[in-house]
């Protein structure tokens, strides 16, 4: 694994990151309008791991690419740093890259602008790129669609028992599935408010 400046970031891989993210919220809407195909992920724990590590990383490999950037997402300004904060990782060393980014939200992507997944600090991460990736995580993991509702049910839980607003999650929902299917997957988890999707 090689870590990368600021600089060398800006010079090697913010383009990349750049083509495949308009933001850096797992809250919102970070894809840029082009990547078509998108899923959430639950649970996921700041790095790659059982059960999306195999399936993604077959599909990067099927994809022809030999590694990929991963980038903190919060840092300090560069004349204030102590440590890395953007790394670039060989795809035989997917199963390390989590020992560096220290429990904090982050971004890996493709060095091509091609994929990404960013992850968020509430155990859920968002992936968009093409429709390899896509299906390589469906038909692998087998109860991704629960899992969603997983997510949602948790969310709804927090509001319940500590008013935690979730006002971002139709928006979010609508971002990764479309309008109609956002509908669907909140109205199966039970959510009774107005969903003001955009």
């Amino acid at each position: 694994m090689e870590a990368l400046s600021e600089q060398e970031f800006r010079e090697r891989a913010e383009q990349a990151f750049r083509s495949i993210f308009i933001s850096d919220d797992p809250f919102g809407k970070p894809f840029n309008p082009h990547i078509e195909y998108k899923l959430l992920l639950f649970d996921y724990r700041w790095a790659l791991s059982d059960p999306w590590i195999e399936p993604i990383g077959k599909a990067i490999r099927d994809m022809g690419e030999d590694g990929f950037y991963v980038t903190a997402l919060y840092r300090p300004k560069g004349d204030a740093q102590s440590r890395p904060y953007h790394w670039y990782v060989p795809i035989n060393e997917i199963d390390q890259y989590g020992s560096l980014i220290h429990s904090q939200q982050n971004a890996i992507y493709s060095c091509l602008g091609k994929w990404g997944i960013i992850c968020s600090d509430e155990d859920h991460a968002l992936v968009g790129g093409p429709r390899i990736l896509i299906e390589m995580i469906q038909k692998s993991v087998i109860d991704i669609d629960k899992r969603v509702q997983e997510f949602i049910k948790l969310w709804l839980y927090y509001h319940d028992q500590n008013q935690v607003r979730i006002d971002w999650l139709p928006g979010l929902l609508a971002h990764i599935y479309g309008n109609d299917d956002a509908r669907r997957l909140l109205g199966e988890a039970g959510w009774d408010q107005p969903t003001n999707l955009l």
